[in-house]
C-alpha cells in the first residue's frame, strides 16, 4: 500500500505548482529534478543522464498523470521527448502536441498528422 508521492513525485509537484502554465519536457524535468552538471541548458542534445534516472523520473510522471495531478502532452517521435504540464496549463501550440493528441483532437489518424507535419517541413525548406 502507498503512503504517499515519493521524493521525486513530490519535487514535480512543486515544480508544477511554481510554474503552472507551461508544459515541459522530459529532458528538461530531469535537469530541473536531478540538477544539472555542466550542460548547456539551450541544447537538449547535449544533456547527458543516466537511463535510470530518465526511468525513475518517467515512472513518477506517469503516475502523477494517472491519478490526475498533472497533464500528459504525448510523447513527439522526432525529438522523443515527452511534454509534462500542470493541471492549469493551457493546451499548448500544435507544434508541441504528439501525433496522438493532434489526431484526437481534430480527429484524424496519427499518420495523416504525421503527413501533414512532413509535407509543411519540406514545403518549408524549399527555395
Amino acid at each position: 500500500m502507498s503512503k504517499g508521492p515519493g521524493w521525486i513525485q513530490r519535487r514535480l509537484l512543486y515544480i508544477f505548482d511554481k510554474v503552472p502554465d507551461r508544459p515541459m519536457s522530459t529532458a528538461f524535468l530531469i535537469c530541473m529534478v536531478y540538477g544539472c552538471q555542466d550542460e548547456c541548458l539551450d541544447d537538449v542534445t547535449q544533456w547527458v543522464y543516466p537511463d535510470a534516472e530518465r526511468v525513475a523520473l518517467t515512472r513518477a510522471l506517469r503516475g502523477l498523470a494517472n491519478t490526475g495531478k498533472i497533464r500528459s502532452f504525448g510523447r513527439r517521435f522526432h525529438d522523443k521527448q515527452a511534454r509534462w504540464g500542470g493541471l492549469a496549463c493551457s493546451d499548448p501550440p500544435l507544434s508541441i502536441l504528439s501525433n496522438r493528441l493532434l489526431g484526437q483532437t481534430i480527429r484524424v489518424s496519427p499518420t495523416t498528422v504525421q503527413t501533414a507535419r512532413k509535407q509543411i517541413a519540406d514545403q518549408g525548406s524549399m527555395p
